[in-house]
């Protein structure tokens, strides 16, 4: 599976409306060019020019080309990007493949570098030395953390007047004490915790099939194959012909 995973793509975006591109390079294409149109669609995309562009039109028309797979993707970025960094029609800040430096190159380079200088000015300026003191003019200062101790000795943070052990002991809810004691869940109260469970799956959850059965997430793959969730996902990423029944459904 790592051989697997070191082989990247690098891939460029094209508007169609203007021909200007985007150069990129990912592991997961799939999982990338989702990322992008998410990021544009909530108009939080990290490239103000693409997403600038995007704004300004109804629907986006754009072509994705795959411009080359290999284990030394970020190199191979790094060569596309060198001859097309200072054409007007490229969309990335960045000139390198690993991104790093977004101010050199950045279109308002001038007027970050001002905002900056401008507040280190003024720091400097009221003098610095109180705000790098715990506490008194540090905007970030919320009251530091105090470690007291226990009546018991042992040491505790924060706000908490007591420890773990202390704390329940406290309550006097443990042994007799606790309303649950001595009592169990009826069969009719276990059954319903059991459906309820296998029922719930995160927004995050990737269904998969597998033999023509259809599975709502790799747990649940893993509770009814009895193979582990991990195990699973290594067949259903892989490309060997044994694992062709395994697949993930986008």
């Amino acid at each position: 599976m790592s051989e697997l995973l070191e082989i990247g793509v690098v891939y460029r975006i094209t508007n169609l409306d203007n021909s200007n591109f985007y150069i990129g390079s990912t592991l997961n294409l799939n999982s990338r060019i989702k990322r992008h149109l998410r990021e544009l669609k909530q108009n939080k995309h990290h490239n103000f020019i693409l997403q600038g562009d995007y704004n300004l039109v109804d629907k986006f028309n754009y072509k994705l080309d795959i411009l080359d797979k290999s284990v030394k993707f970020k190199e191979i970025e790094q060569r596309y990007l060198d001859k097309c960094i200072d054409k007007n029609k490229c969309y990335n800040i960045s000139r390198h493949s690993t991104c790093g430096d977004l101010i050199s190159y950045h279109p308002k380079r001038n007027k970050i570098v001002d905002k900056i200088t401008k507040g280190l000015n003024k720091q400097y300026k009221e003098g610095r030395k109180h705000i790098t003191k715990k506490g008194f003019g540090n905007p970030n200062w919320k009251g530091g953390i105090s470690i007291s101790k226990c009546k018991c000795g042992k040491k505790i943070k924060g706000t908490a007047k007591f420890c773990k052990k202390c704390y329940f002991k406290q309550r006097n809810t443990l042994g007799k004490n606790n309303p649950f004691y001595g009592k169990k869940h009826s069969e009719e109260t276990i059954e319903k915790l059991k459906k309820k469970e296998p029922n719930y799956y995160p927004p995050n959850s990737k269904k998969i099939r597998i033999e023509d059965k259809i599975y709502n997430s790799y747990k649940e793959a893993e509770r009814k194959l009895d193979i582990k969730a991990p195990t699973i996902r290594h067949r259903c990423l892989s490309k060997n012909e044994k694992y062709k029944n395994y697949k993930i459904i986008e």
